[in-house]
């Protein structure tokens, strides 16, 4: 019971926050810069930050220089700050942040206050787009296109979404319908190698006819030992699994799904930062078998 009441009154505060933007009455810095907002409805993994790295790899290929913009959760550091993966550890600036400049090369600025992040991206000439990761809610940035991604990768998901509960009774963040209208595009993600099964779409129920919806699911995986850089096949090979995600089921199951065989399965919170007492447990429990991890909890 109480948690209901919980969720009217987090919906009565998001709607009149949302109004009071809408109206003009709260203040929204107007970049420059194109910015593109890649967020969520609900909480927790949903998988914005693949689609952000995607989002600007396409990019990069059109000639763009795209900048990804983080608040930097789990960080020390309240920016704004430009990611140097040499001068910054994963403590300081995010693991996800780290992650994306020290494994993929991005230019990632981590900033508490997104405006703040965008003025210091627009007087360093840092790029010529900004990708806002995980900024739906965060509207004191105004974006040029909101996309929402939404995990359906299976019917409870699909159940969860149709009844569009709150926080904190259920997952959403703010009213569903408010929300999506909001959206320029709804991309729905599996968190798996397997596509999104088309007929969940018929348990989620109504959605706005004039945004357009995208589907999407990992591929081309590779499983790569971290200091050498040789790749690891499946092949029923035994191996103990760990990591620090909102949802980490998903990352075992798609282990599975490459032929390994995962022995001990270890889920730890999302942004969990491991003590090396913890990762020697985790070696010593392995006994020899291969452990794997994700990227983001390996910086």
């Amino acid at each position: 019971m109480l948690r209901r009441i919980l969720a009217i009154l987090f919906g009565e505060i998001t709607s009149l926050r949302n109004f009071l933007y809408d109206r003009g009455v709260l203040p929204s810095y107007h970049s420059s810069l194109p910015v593109i907002s890649v967020g969520n409805i609900t909480a927790g993994g949903n998988g914005k930050t693949p689609l952000a790295l995607h989002i600007c790899s396409i990019l990069q290929k059109e000639g763009q220089r795209p900048v990804l913009l983080s608040r930097g959760y789990g960080g020390s550091l309240a920016g704004p700050a430009l990611v140097d993966p040499v001068q910054h550890s994963a403590r300081e600036v995010g693991d996800e942040p780290f992650m994306l400049a020290a494994l993929f090369g991005l230019t990632v600025v981590v900033a508490r206050r997104r405006a703040a992040g965008a003025r210091f991206i627009e007087q360093r000439s840092l790029g010529d787009v900004i990708v806002l990761d995980d900024g739906f809610q965060h509207r004191a940035l105004r974006r040029t296109r909101d996309i929402v991604a939404v995990y359906l990768g299976d019917m409870r998901a699909a159940g969860n979404f149709k009844q569009g509960m709150l926080l904190p009774f259920g997952r959403f963040r703010e009213r569903k319908a408010r929300g999506l209208e909001r959206a320029d595009a709804i991309v729905f993600s599996s968190r798996s190698f397997s596509p999104v099964d088309r007929e969940l779409l018929k348990i989620v129920g109504d959605l706005p006819r004039d945004k357009p919806l995208f589907f999407s699911h990992l591929m081309n995986p590779v499983i790569s030992n971290g200091g050498t850089g040789e790749k690891l096949e499946g092949g029923d090979r035994e191996i103990d699994a760990f990591c620090a995600l909102a949802h980490p089921e998903s990352f075992f199951a798609s282990l599975e799904g490459l032929g390994f065989s995962v022995t001990r399965k270890s889920g730890f919170p999302d942004h969990h930062v491991f003590t090396e007492q913890e990762l020697l447990r985790l070696q010593e429990e392995a006994a020899g078998r291969p452990l794997i991890t994700t990227s983001k909890d390996w910086v």
